[in-house]
């Protein structure tokens, strides 16, 4: 079966690329519905949807049931145009956990070191291995891209049948993973007060 739009796992290119590297979709899509923001009582991506829908036998059940299924397909369109086109993710580890406003961000980083090698039967000569943690804090700075177009651009986009808002809000989302990309691989970049991170 498929979910709403008609489409199966395989036709979303983000769950094909879960496949490709060993990853369980089943278990993606259910650490997806777990991690989202509006997540709780929240179902994970149904792609039966028409066949439970069938089953159901009341009313208001098949209207919650079709609602949650529709958010669940809408949000894997969502993740076929943000994650298909970012890269960063699959170089750099993101921390998702920051709160909204934080100022500044401290994590633990954690080492060890040692080898084993051969001793003397005294063992008077053993090597040791060590293990030791610190916290590293960062200063959080904030950076942003705003997508905007003029009523003259609106005029020619629809005499030329371009979809102007669309392709700018597109621009305006590959502006900001530049930016994040940049930033990720270079490790500094200019700030407005002349300073670099």
């Amino acid at each position: 079966m498929a979910d709403i739009f008609g489409r199966d796992p395989q036709d979303y290119k983000h769950l094909q690329a879960v496949q490709r590297t060993g990853g369980d979709i089943d278990q993606h899509l259910q650490a997806r519905a777990t991690a989202a923001p509006w997540s709780g009582r929240h179902a994970k991506h149904d792609f039966d949807v028409k066949a439970q829908q069938i089953v159901r036998a009341e009313a208001e059940s098949q209207a919650i049931g079709y609602m949650t299924n529709n958010l669940q397909a809408i949000q894997s369109a969502v993740d076929e145009v943000l994650y298909v086109t970012d890269r960063l993710t699959e170089f750099v580890p993101l921390a998702m956990d920051i709160p909204e406003g934080a100022e500044s961000y401290a994590y633990k980083i954690e080492d060890m070191a040692g080898e084993g090698a051969y001793i003397a039967r005294s063992g008077e000569d053993v090597p040791t291995a060590s293990a030791w943690q610190r916290i590293d804090a960062v200063v959080l700075d904030y950076a942003g891209i705003s997508a905007e177009w003029t009523i003259e651009d609106i005029r020619l986009s629809a005499q030329g049948g371009f979809p102007l808002q669309t392709k700018t809000i597109e621009a305006a989302v590959r502006g900001a993973l530049n930016h994040m990309e940049r930033v990720a691989f270079t490790g500094k970049t200019a700030k407005k007060d002349g300073a670099t991170v």
